[in-house]
């Protein structure tokens, strides 16, 4: 039997294996964002996410959520299409650190914060530190890849920013008791249950070009 943690491994996207979606995602992104994405910049946002480890990367129509990352995929909010330059790659490479995640930690790096037995406000401490290291990716990614392609820099709505704690506490009790009455048991079944409660069936809409 494969180890589990060497099952997860083996389920991310290994170097040199094509990431699942990103021809599409990349045109998705030209189509919202015009000559803004230019070669080098399309380039660079490419290396990242296959250095990622990310097997599949999408946008999709989501609703309360930017994104969502799970070991299997990386799914980004077709609204962040429709934000600034610096917003919607602070949205990707927020969700892409959580990809960086996955391939260093495997997936059960956050797994306790849902399935474990930890106080509440102590795995909301857990999943916030999770989530602020993150955001402090995304900004310094971002930060460097528009002064390199030479873009404006228009700053960047950190979401966890302004969080504490004791918000946070409370989503972890909610998701933990409908986690309990589906009776879940596994955090692939757990990320299934978020991504099947934030989705919705309506295909992206989106502008061309950044004001």
């Amino acid at each position: 039997m494969i180890p589990f943690k060497q099952y997860i491994r083996e389920a991310r996207s290994q170097p040199g294996e094509p990431v699942e979606g990103l021809d599409r995602f990349i045109e998705w992104m030209e189509l919202a964002k015009g000559d803004l994405m230019t070669p080098g910049l399309i380039a660079d946002i490419r290396t990242f996410i296959d250095k990622s480890g990310c097997p599949k990367i999408k946008f999709e129509r989501l609703s309360g959520a930017l994104g969502i990352s799970t070991d299997r995929e990386c799914v980004v909010s077709s609204s962040a299409l429709n934000s600034s330059m610096t917003q919607m790659l602070y949205v990707i490479f927020h969700e892409l650190a959580h990809q960086y995640q996955y391939s260093k930690h495997g997936e059960d790096f956050a797994g306790d914060i849902y399935l474990g037995d930890k106080p509440a406000l102590e795995s909301a401490k857990d999943l916030l530190k999770i989530e602020n290291i993150a955001d402090r990716y995304a900004h310094r990614i971002v930060k460097h890849l528009m002064d390199k392609h030479n873009l404006k820099f228009d700053g960047i709505n950190l979401v966890y920013k302004n969080y504490t704690p004791r918000d946070i506490a409370a989503h972890v009790n909610g998701l933990r008791y409908m986690v309990k009455r589906e009776g879940l048991t596994t955090v692939e079944d757990v990320n299934q249950f978020i991504y099947n409660m934030i989705k919705t069936v309506v295909k992206p809409t989106i502008t061309t070009n950044d004001k």
